[in-house]
């Protein structure tokens, strides 16, 4: 299959920092590539590039004649500031108007050019209309207004006024228009950075099915293990250390298996190597003090005695040399030791674990502009709670986890906590986060943001892997998404708090994190409420037994 998109040692550096190392990639019509790796190892920066956003300090990218890309993780781009949704919807199909108005001009200058002595060719007039007709198709021309109606129903932007301007929409919401005018777009290659972020479980089972069955090309950054389980071909990762890139075939648990072989190999290979280097040092000071073959004469020849006392000292010089030569290659030779992955394997420890209830809702309700989003919602957490909070967007799951916290007040009902719960709260949008301060300095009354002084913060975040020295020394909003959610994660862990109030928790992290998370949380002797979207992480947290709750039309229902 002939390629749409080559990248041949394409290397994309920030000041002196390599960002992309090498990177070559192929990309063949209908191929469904996900892009894998730490957080703020590069894949937006991949991303980008491929798009033309940025340009790469060297290697080739070559593009197929006519190729359209479509990125996704940028704001749309706005035709004014205050643009409106109906303004980008306009804006982005004024292609494929402008393509239907170039074939309505030709379809009369054709009529017109049969007429004798006409000043066009009808020849010349023919080829150019099956041009633009095949332009036209290929951006979905004849149903475009049936799948604009599919596309804004399927990610809920029907429900959006359209008068509305595009600035004042909630993150979520932002990200769903994004992505509904992508694809109404319908490019020849899908860039999407993060797709699945802000999506419930019936608009991600709908993008699944979009994206198996799309016409085109998709490279596709997710930390969504489920997601890129059903979804991709292969998978590409972007190395933390080497910043290189290596491609898996299959999809995100063919992967997995891969990568765990390769690093047993790694490590049983590193572990010879050692073994072999502890073998040969031993050898060589062995060598040089034992005295086997060398017994002193009895008959009392001075001079053969000499000669073959001369004779082991060669023969041990010799044996050093060779071990040590041996050896040296050995180290020349030597394997890496396998990195510390960026793996979250703390226990958390609570301040005091408490017995009984920790908070309890009784009857609570909340309201906004008249809608109703919580009504007489009842709940209990005690030390051994784990329950898992889910519902559509906009049913009220973070309002739920607001009040929960003690961030936000219900208009009826009780919120009581004992005095014995210390409440973490890991907010969804990260709007906590005062992105203009060093990642450890304090706030306004003088409290370290961290909970720690400096020294001990940084010494706590590499400890558990969760950083690399090298970013210990940024602000907030030098920080990747993904770095700041971790940044949050360690925080929470620094307070020793007993309930864990969370807020799509796997928003941003990458699998290693991610992981170490689901297990540490396994092992947490407090309580813990978590909203999440995320598939698989409802399918461990139901291997804990934990209990799933839906919130749905303001009521909390146990599933």
């Amino acid at each position: 299959m002939p390629p749409l998109l080559k990248l041949e040692n394409v290397t994309k550096m920030y000041g002196t920092t390599v960002v992309l190392n090498d990177i070559s990639l192929v990309l063949t019509d209908r191929a469904r590539i996900g892009v894998v790796g730490t957080n703020g190892v590069g894949k937006s920066t991949l991303l980008n590039v491929v798009a033309g956003a940025l340009p790469a300090d060297s290697g080739t990218i070559w593009r197929k004649p006519g190729l359209r890309i479509g990125l996704l993780g940028q704001a749309p781009t706005l035709p004014t500031p205050d643009a409106t949704l109906a303004d980008l919807i306009t804006f982005s199909l004024e292609n494929v108007r402008a393509l239907e108005a170039r074939l309505r001009d030709l379809e009369i200058r054709m009529a017109a050019s049969e007429v004798v002595n006409a000043a066009e060719p009808l020849a010349t007039l023919l080829d150019e209309y099956a041009s633009v007709t095949d332009l036209f198709e290929r951006a979905g021309g004849y149903s475009v207004d049936n799948r604009a109606e599919t596309l804004f129903r399927a990610l809920s932007v029907d429900v959006l006024p359209h008068e509305r301007p595009f600035a004042l929409l909630s993150g979520g919401e932002k990200s769903r228009v994004a992505l509904a005018l992508l694809l109404l777009h319908a490019p020849d290659l899908l860039l999407l950075d993060e797709p699945t972020n802000h999506l419930d479980r019936s608009m991600l089972t709908w993008l699944e099915n979009t994206l198996l069955t799309y016409a085109g090309a998709a490279l596709i950054a997710s930390h969504d293990r489920e997601f890129l389980n059903r979804v991709v071909t292969g998978l590409a990762e972007l190395d933390e250390h080497t910043h290189t890139a290596r491609l898996y075939a299959g999809n995100y648990d063919d992967y997995r298996e891969a990568k765990n072989l390769e690093r047993r190999q790694w490590q049983e290979t590193f572990a010879m190597q050692q073994a072999e280097m502890r073998r040969l040092k031993l050898q060589a000071a062995e060598t040089a003090r034992r005295n086997d073959n060398y017994r002193a004469e009895s008959d009392g020849d001075k001079m053969a005695a000499k000669a073959r006392k001369a004779t082991h000292e060669a023969t041990v010089s010799r044996r050093v040399r060779d071990s040590k030569m041996r050896l040296a290659r050995l180290l020349d030779e030597a394997v890496e030791a396998p990195p510390h992955d960026l793996t979250f394997t703390a226990t958390f420890s609570p301040e005091r674990t408490a017995v009984g209830a920790l908070i309890t809702l009784s009857g609570v309700c909340k309201q906004y502009d008249g809608r109703t989003i919580l009504d007489d919602v009842s709940l209990i957490l005690d030390s051994r709670s784990r329950v898992a909070l889910v519902g559509e967007n906009g049913a009220g799951k973070t309002t739920l986890l607001r009040i929960l916290a003690g961030n936000e007040k219900p208009d009826a009902g009780e919120v009581w906590h004992s005095h014995a719960a210390r409440i973490g709260y890991l907010d969804q949008e990260q709007e906590m986060l005062n992105l203009n301060r060093g990642m450890f300095e304090s706030d306004a009354d003088g409290q370290p943001l961290f909970g720690l002084d400096e020294q001990a913060a940084k010494s706590f975040l590499l400890y558990y892997h969760l950083f690399r020295a090298t970013d210990l020394n940024k602000r907030m909003n030098e920080l990747s998404l993904g770095q700041r959610r971790k940044w949050q994660v360690a925080r929470l862990m620094a307070m020793r708090a007993n309930v864990l109030v969370l807020d799509e928790p796997t928003n941003h992290l990458s699998f290693d994190v991610l992981e170490g998370l689901e297990a540490a949380l396994q092992d947490f002797p407090g309580a813990v409420i978590a909203a999440t979207h995320d598939r698989r992480f409802l399918q461990v947290h139901r291997a804990w037994q934990g209990d799933v709750y839906r919130l749905t039309d303001g009521h909390l229902i146990r599933e």
